[in-house]
């Protein structure tokens, strides 16, 4: 299963939609990240937003979820 995201502000609704397709609760991510449920409702409360890229990527390992990248340099 594959989830678009475009631009890469998106990727706060794919960690979402990915926890809930692994039909994972708060509490269950929070336990795969040593972190409180709490936690895991206030970065879902926001999308993530403000979050470091190296706690997106810890989010999205505890997942199982692979992030590719694809940088393209549109014309001016």
């Amino acid at each position: 299963m594959s989830f678009k995201v475009d631009p890469i502000t998106g990727i706060g609704e794919a960690l979402i939609k990915a926890r809930i397709v692994r039909n994972l609760t708060h509490k269950a991510l929070g336990e795969r990240m040593d972190l409180a449920e709490q936690q895991i409702q206030r970065y879902e409360a926001t999308r993530y937003a403000g979050v470091s890229i190296e706690r997106l990527q810890a989010v999205a390992n505890a997942l199982r979820l692979r992030i590719n990248e694809v940088i393209t340099l549109e014309k001016e």
